[in-house]
């Protein structure tokens, strides 16, 4: 029974049933309604409220579930482990609920703690402790870790030994074991406690002779290694706890380090304690100590000390840093945010991703060998040419139809993909502009650089077929004649290919355009299939596993001619050990290094790339060199002003002072860029930059080799590194700022599943951790076009570079992007470009570039930012423009190039007397159409894009001006919103109309027009709600359950809720 109580309430409190609200599926659900309105929504199971403008989901508040009992580890960092012969480190104190044996000192596992939804923990994951940085000094503990009220005691650093009076070992969540000091003040070869409940005592020493025997550090689950004689090895770590809260077996945690000895060091505890040093004399070292193992708490092996008289440093040792690890029911607890410097757990494992943040050219895991792990095909391994003498020779064919996918670095130039060694008409080349098969120019397909392509070729009747991933662009008359070379041609001009060749198909009849369409998507489900598709002919399939061989087709197998299919290194009186990430290679800084292929710098994109490493310096010595390149490139340390890395290519780039030390792993990012010049990162942030971008890595002498871990020059080698160096990835372009932050933060899985509980694990950083009942996390698509450039007085603008996760039509690299993943917690920048001015009336000036648009925050591949459009040419004969598309050039020149590559296409050439012409300006899905003497050159062609509901078209180039009156002005492109083009009418005092691109779209403006405004648009669920910030011109609207937001102005930043 109800009373109504006013005319707006109706009093229910009576009643001891529910209410009924009105239900329906959501293609049922009325499109409008009455502010107020509620319904079932029966497909998704949740409730409705009609806001006025829309359905939301209400939310549920009122209900609070109970809290969840939760399982924790918690370790604290390892201690560190001291220079001078020193003890090994404590581990770091362990809690742990988990399990029914036994916590840290083997004390019985705690009770859960319990967790409530909507409610903030505090999370601190300690570091592991620092060696002395200075000789004989006292070595540091581990740092604390927390969650929430549980603490654990960072491990205790280790005492100094080598018969000088030097520092006691420190108590700690297991104590650090003590040197072998027997010097004045008592005591000082003792070990020191542990914690109660979290760890046990480090071993004592004394012994100051007969090889100076430094103790083990304490373990989570015994007492260090004491030393109870002279001429004995290091003591042992105590072993550490197997708690296996993620999952399986064999999860060590807080083992002590083993302690140093002239005899041999002692090993750490349970293999996640350091190794104690193995020290030739006092004050020297042959074996350096190694560090605990990271995120296990591992105590550090007792060190050594740098030689008397050389510069100052230690090589104490670093404990492992600790770690923070929940498990709890995967259904009670389903969705976390998190805060502050910790990380945010993730089920993908970095270290094992070639890929990884983008792809890798080579990539050195230096786990037990120096092999590369990179990908180098398209589907598993390719074959790497080159370009000066990499062939595969097979049997003479005359095919139908060929496939293949490649992979060249260079835009400019020609590349050889097949030809012959005697025949001069029988080739296939790729040239800056066109695809050429002997006499026949395909000028539609320009080539891209550092990208994989699938190019096909297909003879039908008396007609080439040419195909672009997947896409037939263009039909000549022709044929395709015969081969019996892949990767160069030999017959007259000898040419290569410089790049990357995979999957390399020949078939004796003729493709249809489904069979290329199956081609392009092809996984390696079928990539080891003859056959395929289904039906057709194959003559010949070269995977290059490793080898030139065709598959199932033995009689068509090729030889190979300084062909390769991974850059594997040699290593060179290498050990390996405890590293960042599983092993590293060790360097004995005087012998030892890993060579690399000569062959690598062909590949690295001359002015335009990366390389990354992880290292650990045992000593710091003047240009101690981790890696270096032969041709002219040369990456140093150098300390002789106190910890100074450089970067070496005929003049140097250097960080300042301090940025590195001894006993510490860093992240050294290098990356070069033709257009941004240099710059050094360090451990994520940049160390140092500047604009240089001369000296190409492969112009200059190659009297040297490629090499890690030294440098070599005629012959001779130098510079070795004392150290360890772990996950040298290189790359074939300059990172951007953040994917340089991903390499930092490079890591194994850190959330797992284990039947139906989930387990995280925090490795690093203090912040906060809380548990929601609705998902944080929201999955935007995005459309973002930078704003056109502006039109010349002769070229047509190029368009605003593309990007978007929806697929184009016509299909580009521009689509299919990977889709983000934002979250409630962050806010985000978002940026529209304007469009770049144009020269307006006068004859003379050249426009200028559009504006970038950007997407920008803390998500995977941060910042996504298209460019902006390349400005068109002026009639004095000046270029077009580089931009996200290039500009159309001037009269009788060149058009600007699409950079970065992806985004558009080059702009087109202008031509010279007696009617004059400026190119058109590049479009996203297409060059221009190249001018004539009667009609000037019409803009590129944009893309359509249907992330609104509906296709729209964007990003198309500007139309070109012709100077006769003979010549007709370049046509704007159907497309994209590019301005027309216009006629100068003969003289140079005429003053026509110029033609703008359209708002909205990014189109190029036309000879003299303005460039297009950008836009961004998001695509998102419509159960979340985006709030826009100031500055920002923004509208939304519903398309089905999904939510569509474009940004057509300004500045600002959003967040969902």
């Amino acid at each position: 029974m109800s009373t109504k109580v006013s005319t707006d309430l109706i009093d229910l409190s009576s009643n001891t049933g529910g209410l009924v609200w009105a239900k329906g599926t959501t293609a049922e659900q009325p499109a409008s309604a009455t502010a107020g309105e509620m319904r079932v929504d029966t497909t998704t199971a949740t409730t409705l409220v009609y806001n006025g403008t829309q359905w939301k989901t209400l939310k549920e508040t009122a209900f609070v579930a109970p809290p969840v009992p939760t399982h924790f580890l918690v370790v604290a960092g390892g201690g560190a482990g001291s220079d001078y012969v020193g003890g090994g480190g404590g581990a770091g104190g362990l809690r742990t609920s988990y399990g029914s044996t036994s916590g840290g000192g083997k004390t019985p596992a705690e009770s859960t703690i319990n967790i409530s939804l909507n409610t903030t923990y505090a999370i601190t994951v300690g570091e592991g402790g620092v060696g002395g940085t200075v000789r004989r000094a006292q070595s540091l503990n581990g740092g604390n870790s927390t969650f929430s009220t549980i603490t654990s005691i960072g491990g205790g650093g280790s005492g100094i030994g080598g018969g000088d009076a030097g520092s006691v070992a420190l108590v700690g969540g297991s104590g650090g074991g003590g040197g072998s000091s027997t010097a004045a003040g008592a005591g000082l070869g003792a070990g020191a406690a542990g914690t109660v409940n979290e760890g046990y005592a480090g071993g004592s020493s004394g012994f100051a002779s007969s090889d100076y025997p430094s103790a083990g550090g304490g373990g989570a689950s015994a007492v260090g290694q004491s030393i109870t004689s002279g001429g004995s090895a290091g003591g042992n770590g105590g072993t550490g706890l197997e708690v296996n809260i993620i999952g399986g077996t064999g999860n060590f945690y807080a083992g002590g380090g083993g302690g140093s000895s002239m005899a041999g060091g002692g090993s750490g505890g349970s293999g996640v304690g350091g190794t104690g040093a193995t020290v030739t004399s006092v004050g020297g070292t042959s074996l350096g100590g190694t560090s605990g193992v990271i995120n296990t708490g591992g105590g550090a092996g007792g060190g050594s000390s740098v030689v008397t008289g050389a510069p100052s440093g230690s090589i104490g040792v670093s404990g492992g840093s600790g770690v923070v690890i929940l498990r709890y029911p995967t259904a009670d607890l389903p969705y976390f945010t998190t805060t502050g410097t910790i990380n945010t757990p993730s089920a993908t494992d970095t270290v094992a991703d070639a890929a990884y943040p983008v792809t890798n050219t080579a990539y050195y895991k230096l786990d037990n060998n120096a092999n590369d792990s990179a990908q180098s095909g398209y589907i598993g391994q390719g074959g790497i040419f080159n370009g000066g003498s990499s062939k595969i020779t097979i049997p003479s064919i005359s095919p139908k139809s060929i496939s293949m996918w490649v992979n060249v670095n260079s835009t400019s130039g020609i590349d050889a993909l097949m030809g012959h060694d005697s025949i001069t008409s029988n080739f296939i080349y790729w040239n800056t502009g066109d695809l050429r098969v002997g006499s026949t120019i395909f000028t539609n397909l320009d080539k891209v650089a550092n990208q994989w392509v699938h190019i096909a070729l297909v003879e039908s009747g008396s007609n080439i077929i040419c195909y672009n991933n997947g896409t037939p662009i263009q039909t000549l008359s022709g044929s395709l004649g015969t081969y019996n070379l892949i990767g160069g041609r030999t017959a007259g001009t000898d040419q290569y290919t410089t790049g990357k060749i995979d999957q390399v198909r020949i078939y004796n009849t003729a493709l249809s355009s489904s069979n290329v369409a199956l081609l392009y998507a092809e996984t390696s489900a079928t990539s080891s299939t003859l056959n395929y598709p289904a039906g057709v002919g194959g003559i010949a399939l070269y995977e290059f596993s490793g080898n030139a061989d065709s598959t199932s087709s033995s009689a068509y197998n090729g030889t190979a001619t300084d062909v390769l299919y991974a850059f594997n290194g040699t290593a060179t009186d290498v050990t390996y050990g405890n590293g960042r990430f599983n092993e590293a290679a060790n360097f004995n800084g005087s012998s030892s290094y890993v060579t690399l292929s000569d062959s690598i710098t062909t590949q690295m994109g001359n002015n335009n790339f990366s390389f990354s490493f992880w290292v650990y310096f045992n000593t710091l010595t003047q240009y101690d060199t981790p890696i270096a390149f032969q041709k002219n490139y040369r990456y140093l340390v150098d300390t002789a002003t106190a910890g100074v890395v450089s970067f070496y290519d005929g003049t140097s780039l250097s960080t300042p002072s301090s940025t590195i030390a001894t006993g510490n792993w860093y992240n050294i990012v290098v990356t070069k860029s033709s257009t941004a010049g240099r710059k050094i990162y360090v451990n994520g942030s940049v160390a140092a930059s500047d604009s240089s971008n001369t000296n190409a890595i492969n112009e200059a002498s190659s009297s040297g080799k490629n090499l890690i871990g030294a440098y070599n020059s005629s012959g001779t080698y130098y510079y070795h590194l004392d150290g360890s160096i772990d996950q040298v990835r290189i790359f074939s372009s300059a990172l951007a700022a953040g994917d340089v932050e991903d390499l930092y933060n490079e890591h194994f899985p850190t959330k797992f599943t284990d039947g139906s509980d989930t387990a995280l694990m925090f490795t690093g950083g203090t912040g906060d951790i809380t548990f929601l009942d609705t998902d944080p996390n929201v999955a935007v698509d995005y459309l973002v076009v930078a704003g056109g450039g502006g039109g010349g007085g002769a070229g047509g603008a190029g368009a605003g570079g593309l990007l978007t996760t929806y697929a184009t039509t016509p299909s580009t690299s521009s689509g299919n992007q990977s889709q983000l993943t934002l979250n409630t917690s962050d806010t985000y920048t978002i940026i529209v470009g304007t469009g770049g001015a144009g020269s307006g009336t006068a004859y003379a000036p050249i426009g200028t570039v559009g504006v970038n648009s950007s997407i920008s925050g803390s998500f995977t591949g941060s910042p996504i930012t298209a460019a902006g459009g390349g400005a068109g040419g002026a009639s004095s004969g000046s270029n077009g423009g580089d931009g996200g598309s290039g500009g159309g050039a001037g009269w009788s020149t060149s058009g600007g190039t699409a950079t970065p590559s992806g985004q558009g296409f080059d702009g087109g050439s202008g031509i010279a007397a007696p009617n004059y012409s400026g190119g058109g300006g590049g479009g996203a899905s297409e060059t221009p159409i190249t001018p004539t003497q009667s009609v000037a050159g019409a803009g590129g062609e944009g893309v359509t894009v249907s992330i609104t509901g509906s296709a729209v078209g964007y990003a198309g180039g500007g139309g070109a001006a012709g100077y006769a009156t003979a010549i007709g002005s370049g046509a704007a492109p159907a497309v994209g919103g590019g301005g027309a083009g216009r006629n100068w009418g003969g003289s140079t005092g005429n003053a026509p109309t110029p033609n703008p691109g359209t708002d909205g779209k990014g189109g190029g403006g036309g000879s003299g027009g303005d460039g297009g405004d950008g836009v961004v648009i998001l695509r998102y669920t419509n159960t979340k709600t985006i709030e826009v910030g100031a500055g920002l011109t923004a509208t939304t609207a519903e398309d089905g359950t999904d939510s569509v937001t474009t940004f057509t102005a300004g500045t600002g930043t959003i967040t969902f809720s």
